[in-house]
């Protein structure tokens, strides 16, 4: 949720924004990005065209149709450079909008950034102006938009001065942002007029790209998710609505329940044995033919592979013994209480004492909702403890089988395949290093930084983010040499990894018996 206006140097006459015309206007506006609020340039890209991809704590993007990218090319003077850009998404608004408005479709507007040089001279009004006329072109009858939203971050007061003469009024603050809304009637359309779809891209206006007129061409969906249809699409955004709104009454302002709990639970442990079925489904067709390891090796079960018989495996060995499976368990537990005594989270008469209470960021809070769902309810700490180990041994099962099972697998096949002639015991190394380093990768969108903070805090954001990468992608190596070390299973890692997570888990579990009901529902937004 990005906005920002700073006071610069006028250079130049402006051009009129338009919609993005392809990938290198995207690279372009996600450099600005980078450049003025830090980050990564590629997530400021992937955000853009997907920004259901993002932890966003006010709302929920629809699949389809593709949010509209704005961008101001630079002058004839700068060929090539853009004056400025900004998104604005079709979404449903989340309970953190407030109560009343959940479930509402509106215009979410984020990820506005105007060039340093073009600072103070109208690019922001122009492009903020343009996402509205947009949205009502696009929306309004289809969607029912007559809304446009955005927050902006406390500290800010150029882009709120900014929002406030566009005709944006506050209407509610919470989590370091104010929340402004604005009435989009039919004079936001302006001169923008709705023209055919040609071939995945839909034009308007003029076809001018400079001075007079303004031509959009909206983000083919494609570009976003290749493999989803529009059918499956609409399919699970309907889902995630019904989802959205179980979840709404649900919650409510009442203290969490046993049914509820459970319930939680459930759903939880079902959406990671989904993810665990997609994944067995890769290694079973992609790596269990080629010689690669069955799904039942993996786990430590007798191998019914239609492909090879037992014996044959360039992964792996044959069936383990009931010992060796119980050692290779005890071994990954032994390792997680090891690492929760390093730690000092483990449960002992100092921290009982301790008047620690629970601390979130908004992107922590979305990732562990479900701990306040499911383990809130309980007093005893034997209840919550058995729920959280069931609910992160799914999700360890999960994420093994995808970071160790599928990935770092297929990794060793390539490097065998590539390099016979080295040592099997190096072949390993590189597919630690790759697999470990994508589990960092994926797992710093909830480091410990509030990621709504300002541009100066972004810099402290980008610095927390190498070190969370650093620490996960550590544990992603140790969960990986764990792999290797016990005959290429899985079950040694799920044990440390599920062991370790539900350790945490029980010492945040601890830290919401000590905070107040109403400050737990205004964390975790319910």
């Amino acid at each position: 949720m990005h906005s920002m206006y700073i006071p610069h140097v006028f250079l130049g006459a402006i051009t009129n924004p338009r919609l993005t015309a392809g990938p290198a206007e995207i690279w372009a506006a996600a450099e600005l990005l980078h450049q003025t609020f830090g980050g990564s340039q590629i997530r400021h890209a992937v955000s853009l065209q997907a920004p259901f991809l993002d932890a966003n704590v006010f709302f929920a993007p629809y699949l389809n149709p593709a949010p509209l990218i704005a961008v101001m090319p630079g002058n004839e003077e700068q060929e090539g450079l853009l004056d400025g850009a900004a998104q604005v998404v079709l979404a449903r608004l989340r309970a953190a909008a407030g109560a009343e408005q959940a479930g509402r479709s509106v215009a979410f507007l984020q990820s506005v950034v105007v060039a340093p040089s073009r600072r103070r001279c109208g690019v922001a009004t122009k492009l903020v102006s343009w996402c509205e006329a947009s949205a009502v072109a696009q929306w309004a009858e289809t969607h029912g938009v007559d809304e446009a939203w955005l927050a902006v971050a406390d500290g800010n007061d150029g882009a709120r001065s900014l929002y406030l003469s566009s005709g944006y009024v506050p209407c509610s603050h919470t989590m370091q942002n104010t929340l402004m809304r604005k009435h989009l009637g039919a004079s936001a359309l302006g001169a923008t007029k709705t023209g055919t779809a040609r071939g995945g891209f839909r034009t308007h206006g003029g076809g001018k790209t400079r001075g007079g007129g303004v031509r959009m061409v909206e983000v083919s969906e494609t570009e976003v998710a290749t493999a989803i249809s529009a059918e499956a699409a609409e399919v699970v955004q309907e889902l995630g609505a019904e989802i959205d709104e179980v979840q709404d009454v649900a919650t409510g302002a009442n203290d969490v329940g046993l049914g509820r709990a459970l319930a939680s639970l459930m759903r939880n442990v079902a959406t990671q044995g989904m993810y665990v079925g997609i994944g067995a489904l890769g290694i079973s067709f992609l790596l269990e033919p080629f010689g690669g390891p069955s799904v039942a090796r993996l786990l430590g079960l007798p191998s019914t592979s239609p492909w090879l018989p037992s014996t044959v495996s360039i992964i792996g060995t044959a069936a383990p013994t009931s010992v060796t499976v119980g050692f290779e368990c005890l071994l990954g537990l032994s390792l997680a209480l090891l690492e929760l005594n390093r730690l000092g989270v483990l449960p002992n008469a100092e921290l009982a004492k301790s008047d620690d209470r629970l601390q979130y960021t908004p992107a922590q809070a979305l990732q562990m909702a479900p701990i306040y769902r499911i383990a809130a309810g309980f007093e005893r700490a034997p209840s919550a403890l058995l729920s959280l180990a069931v609910w992160q041994l799914s999700i360890a099962c999960a994420e093994e089988i995808y970071y160790r099972g599928l990935i770092q697998s297929a990794m060793r096949m390539l490097s065998l395949a590539a390099l016979p002639v080295i040592p099997p015991v190096l072949a390993e190394v590189p597919p630690i290093i790759l697999a470990s380093a994508l589990f960092g990768f994926v797992h710093t969108e909830f480091s410990a930084t509030d990621t709504t903070a300002d541009t100066t805090a972004s810099r402290v954001e980008d610095v927390e983010q190498k070190r969370w990468f650093v620490v996960t992608a550590a544990y992603g190596a140790a969960y990986g040499l764990l792999h290797a070390v016990t005959g290429h299973r899985l079950l040694a890692p799920i044990c440390m990894h599920a062991g370790l997570n539900t350790g945490l888990c029980l010492r945040d579990w601890q830290r919401m018996r000590k905070t107040s009901s109403s400050d737990l529902r205004a964390i975790f937004n319910e």
